[in-house]
């Protein structure tokens, strides 16, 4: 049941989400027993079945939400999916663990850990080389923070916020002050060199001459958002010091009023940018359960509008709902099973919809549901923040 007293409505509409996600997309690593990864498109041409157009970050998504759904049921299949999941990222990955980009290699330093702690997984030696790479990344070039990828020369909200989350819950689990310090002194560095002080958003990046700034790229990404926010989160529960709850309300109200329509989050397109609403609702959900006072329900409004407005907009297609790229716009969906590339020729896709074939689309409006049933399990109550059907 959920605060409203009404049966659990956002777990089944996650769950939904996950039967259409996983069977659509879920396939072995080149007939590897034991192994799943996430085909990048769909429907896949032969190249997408063999796992040949690989995208590091969009894994680290996946198994974000494959832990989601092990958190919301306490199922052995789905820990044994995010266990295949894992197997196959490794197995995938031609760099191992890590990554060139450092972002995505915070981001699935967030997820294995999850992962180790759902399944109990041996995974105490990735996250070592996971971290060990990131902690050299951080430099004091313009100040701190880490550079975006190992040929230095930018340095992100994004890569520098997640940082921060990972760290902090590091140092929460295994005691370390120095990963500690590291993270308050990331987000520190975020505060001073990237955040608007007029719109309250944090921007995307600075690019770096010698030991200045040459450039700030103010492009907005609402994962930044997000991630700034969970950040926020994690050092206010670890240090107690309310200055964290201060910038996490400021940058929650900032994304509210400049980053949403009718109250619901704006996609970006499809590629990377089609994970980023969904990664920035996953952080407010986690500030609407850690916080209070008028943030904390601005933040779950946002979520389950959010998680509305991208339900009411699904596409019915075999297998289940296919979210759009705007959850404030009825997705296309596309005429039968024709690969993507002959469905765009023949017009049989329409506007836009060449985003939905993206995985990356499909995650966030799979963890929009999460996010929205993580609220619901919470007992944060959906009736105040309805919008009228």
């Amino acid at each position: 049941m959920t605060g409203d007293g009404v049966p659990e409505l956002w777990g089944a509409r996650a769950a939904v989400a996950e039967v259409a996600i996983v069977g659509r997309h879920l396939r072995q690593v080149w007939g590897t027993p034991g192994t799943r990864l996430g085909m990048t498109r769909w429907p896949p041409d032969a190249g997408h079945r063999l796992h040949a157009n690989w995208h590091y970050g969009w894994q680290a998504q996946l198994l974000d939400c494959a832990v989601d759904a092990g958190e919301r049921t306490d199922d052995d299949g789905r820990k044994a999916t995010v266990v295949k999941l894992v197997r196959g990222i490794r197995l995938r990955n031609p760099h191992g663990w890590l990554s060139d980009r450092n972002d995505e290699l915070a981001m699935m330093g967030l997820a294995l850990a999850r992962a180790r702690r759902l399944t109990a997984m041996p995974k105490a030696a990735a996250l070592r080389l996971i971290a060990s790479r990131l902690r050299a990344a951080w430099t004091d070039h313009a100040g701190g923070g880490l550079w975006s990828t190992r040929d230095g020369g930018v340095k992100d909200a994004s890569t520098n916020a997640a940082f921060a989350i990972l760290f902090a819950r590091l140092a929460k689990e295994l005691g370390e002050r120095a990963d500690l310090q590291r993270a308050r002194s990331t987000v520190d560095w975020l505060a001073e060199r990237l955040i608007d002080q007029e719109t309250g958003l944090v921007a995307e990046s600075v690019r770096i001459i010698g030991n200045e700034v040459a450039e700030v790229t103010s492009g907005i990404q609402a994962h930044a958002q997000g991630l700034l926010v969970g950040a926020c989160v994690e050092l206010a529960e670890t240090t107690g010091e309310r200055r964290w709850r201060e910038l996490a309300s400021r940058t929650i109200d900032a994304v509210d009023e400049h980053l949403t329509t009718a109250g619901v989050l704006r996609g970006n397109g499809g590629s990377d940018s089609g994970l980023h609403a969904g990664i920035c609702a996953r952080h407010l959900a986690g500030a609407a359960l850690a916080f209070d006072g008028d943030a904390a329900k601005t933040a779950a409004r946002i979520v389950y509008r959010s998680a509305e407005g991208a339900w009411r907009n699904r596409a019915a297609v075999p297998g289940g709902p296919l979210f759009g790229p705007q959850w404030t716009v009825p997705a296309v969906g596309r005429n039968g099973l024709a690969p993507a590339r002959l469905a765009e020729q023949f017009g049989g896709i329409g506007r836009d919809s060449r985003w939905e074939c993206d995985l990356s689309v499909q995650i966030s409006g799979w963890t929009v549901m999460e996010a929205a049933a993580r609220l619901a399990r919470g007992g944060v109550p959906e009736r105040e923040f309805r919008v009228m059907r």
